[in-house]
Formats: C-alpha cells, structure tokens, sequence
C-alpha cells in the first residue's frame, strides 16, 4: 500500500507541475473578441476554457463545434450552433 500511495502522490506532483508549465502566462492567449472574430484549435493539443455567461452582456453570439475524421465517409460527430 506504501508503494502505491507515494505512486499517487508522484502522479499528483507531475499533474500539478504540467498544470503549472501549460497554464504559464506566456503560454496563454486571452482573446478579447469582437465581433466577426474566427478562432480555430485542435481540443487534442490545447488546453482552452470559455468565457463565463455574463462576459457576453446578453449580445447573440454563434458557436459551432464539428469534428473531422480522415476518412471521407466518417460522419460528423456532433455540428451546433
């Protein structure tokens, strides 16, 4: 049991410093959007958030979110707005 508790803590230390690299300031980009802005990423290879409700001040605003396969004839997983 030792061993697997100091194995959890060593899992908790490295979360913690990645957390810590990938959240740095220079590694963060914070949009202040306007409208007819475009922005595109990869889910797989950032961390990203949104931003919270009340930011928007009730204005309209479209969200589309689609997920591409190599394969042609894969279906779209999920399309919204």
């Amino acid at each position: 049991m030792k061993g697997f508790l100091q194995f959890c803590v060593l899992v908790i230390r490295m979360s913690n410093m990645c957390w810590q690299a990938a959240t740095a300031d220079s590694e963060v980009l914070a949009l202040k959007w306007q409208p007819h802005d475009f922005a595109l990423w990869a889910n797989r290879r950032i961390f990203h958030s949104g931003t919270a409700e009340a930011a928007y001040n009730d204005d309209s605003r479209m969200f589309h979110l689609v997920f591409l396969d190599a394969d042609p004839d894969a279906p779209v997983v999920a399309a919204r707005e």
